[in-house]
């Protein structure tokens, strides 16, 4: 039986590319474009940090309305629960932890309340 090369690609002008070459400059390129990628995205979701306890105007009055809210109805849960959404987003767990505990005094057994809470317990390191 005669032995026989591996096929190869025509390169430029009247060379070949051998297919092992064309292999690694193929995985090259991948390799390049995924890190590439991830830097880019690193760099997109890099924000800038605000100094500890400012916050953006919208969102001190959108907290200030979540609070009069607790305030006006003491007793809704819903009101309580996205006070406590607005603590857990803001990266604020002892906040979120009062507020969803006082949703779940006034309706227990909330799954989606009572797994928030346990992140926030576990963020907290509680």
């Amino acid at each position: 039986m005669k032995h026989v090369n591996p096929p190869a690609v025509r390169g430029i002008g009247s060379g070949t590319v051998k297919t092992e070459t064309l292999i690694l400059v193929a995985f090259i390129c991948l390799v390049l474009g995924f890190l590439g990628g991830v830097a880019f995205g690193v760099y997109k979701t890099t924000s800038i940090q605000l100094p500890e306890g400012a916050a953006p105007a919208e969102a001190d009055g959108q907290l200030a309305a979540l609070r009069q809210e607790t305030l006006s109805k003491p007793d809704d849960p819903e009101s309580w629960a996205r006070l406590g959404h607005y603590f857990f987003d803001h990266d604020q767990p002892e906040a979120a932890i009062q507020a969803y505990e006082k949703s779940l005094s006034i309706r227990p057994q909330n799954p989606d309340l009572l797994t928030d809470l346990g992140v926030m317990y576990r963020r907290n390191g509680d």
